[in-house]
């Protein structure tokens, strides 16, 4: 049956209103029953996408200026790079350098912000 007296009908006879019937409305994203796992997996996104891989510490000392601070930081982080050069595991490489270069910054007076 192809036609309808409420509109056009699809090959199974059911107007549009009909196969809309049910259905989410906003239809894209969430749509036929999957609305859940989309919004879990936009979540997921969302926290991957904003949480980073723990990110750079930054330090200040109130009686040093940027350009101080950053050149500090540069040479702790040159000695540091020496001091692991050995490691092969590059994770465990890059918590090495970061911990030797918080002790670093903080044995030359500065603190975490």
């Amino acid at each position: 049956m192809l036609t309808s007296t409420s509109g056009f009908a699809d090959f199974e006879g059911r107007t549009y209103a009909r196969r809309m019937a049910g259905r989410n409305r906003a239809g894209g994203f969430f749509h036929k029953g999957k609305g859940m796992k989309n919004l879990l997996f936009a979540a997921f996104l969302a926290m991957l996408f904003t949480s980073g891989c723990g990110g750079k510490t930054y330090y200040g000392s109130a009686d040093k200026s940027k350009n101080e601070t950053e050149r500090e930081h540069m040479e702790c982080e040159y000695e540091a790079e020496k001091a692991t050069a050995s490691v092969v595991d590059s994770d465990e490489r890059r918590e090495r350098i970061d911990s030797l270069v918080d002790k670093c910054m903080k044995l030359k007076g500065y603190q975490p912000q």
